[in-house]
């Protein structure tokens, strides 16, 4: 019975220092989560019953409070199993409040503290069967049980309120908590209305950065056309540019010849001027009227019209012979 006892405890220690991870320190830990649960200090209880005898609630501390984090669904009803059986071959009875089956060297025990027959133990789906319905009811015990802790624990609450407090100053509290919550309330319709807002807010502003980007892609495809446009202006410039500079070099060249004709012009007048003859002094106005027709041929076929013409053309015009112009007598008939 000793032995039961002592594999009991070291059962219940091992559960404890495997979820607190460390070799020592296991008690305190647990004592502390219960404390900040049930606001009840059982760090004594654990160490005394830890160290002597266990009580059922405790064992059952420790399993509903060490379950390690993503263990199996019946991890605790296969706990609670095993430490039961450890209980019953200590003491000879099944733990109190327990619905389970104990088992005993895994093996089954039945309500009346013997070995289960053989078809609970050898059939697996019986045993599964037992099992289940077994642990669906410590589940349902382990309900029961936490819903009282939690209303006791309330009704502790409560009670230790009531009787810190007098009636003045929970009224007074009662009073505080109201305006508190009313001005809680008012604060969270601000933000609700503020949030609504700023709902609408980021909706407009959505809505203008769609506008904005629409407006930038007609913008680009714009400055696209207009650069394809200055690129097309700059070539029809360039080519205008340079069709001018062609005709003002064949202006030039023409300008050169009209100067030298002029020239020659001046100096043929004034061979006439000086003439003896008449009749050669007329052929060779002839002669120069034909130059100016050539000349005046050369200047419509350029398209630009020389700035000296009009004054050699009206000095050419007037017949050099005429009354009172002073030409030799003879050359009048």
């Amino acid at each position: 019975m000793m032995l039961a006892m002592r594999q009991l405890n070291a059962a219940v220690q091992g559960l404890m220092n495997a979820w607190h991870g460390q070799p020592s320190g296991a008690t305190k830990a647990l004592a502390d989560v219960i404390q900040q649960e049930t606001d009840e200090d059982v760090f004594g209880r654990l160490g005394s019953e830890l160290a002597g005898r266990l009580t059922w609630d405790v064992v059952c501390w420790v399993v509903d409070y060490c379950c390690p984090p993503g263990a199996p669904a019946d991890w605790k009803a296969v706990q609670l199993e095993v430490l039961a059986g450890l209980w019953q071959a200590e003491r000879g009875t099944a733990p109190p409040g327990y619905l389970g089956r104990p088992v005993i060297d895994a093996q089954v025990v039945d309500a009346g503290n013997g070995f289960a027959a053989a078809a609970d133990t050898a059939d697996p789906e019986a045993r599964t069967i037992r099992l289940q319905r077994e642990r669906d009811e410590a589940e349902e015990l382990a309900r029961r049980y936490r819903r009282e802790a939690d209303e006791l624990h309330e009704a502790m609450t409560k009670l230790r309120a009531a009787a810190s407090d007098s009636e003045a100053s929970a009224a007074e509290r009662t009073a505080a908590f109201a305006r508190d919550v009313g001005t809680l309330a008012e604060h969270l319709r601000r933000v609700t209305d503020q949030l609504d807002q700023g709902e609408e807010r980021i909706a407009g502003l959505v809505r203008q950065i769609d506008e904005l980007r629409e407006l930038g892609e007609q913008l680009r495809r714009e400055r696209d056309n207009a650069r394809d446009r200055v690129d097309e202006l700059y070539q029809r410039v360039e080519d205008i540019r340079r069709a001018a500079e062609d005709a003002e070099a064949r202006l030039r060249g023409e300008m050169r010849e009209l100067e030298a004709d002029s020239q020659r012009l001046r100096n043929t007048i004034r061979d006439m001027e000086s003439a003896g003859s008449g009749v050669t002094a007329r052929q060779e106005f002839d002669e120069l009227l034909k130059l100016m027709g050539t000349i005046d041929e050369k200047l419509d076929g350029s398209g630009r019209r020389w700035s000296g013409r009009s004054t050699l053309r009206d000095s050419l015009d007037d017949d050099p012979w005429a009354p009172d112009s002073g030409a030799p007598p003879g050359l009048l008939n």
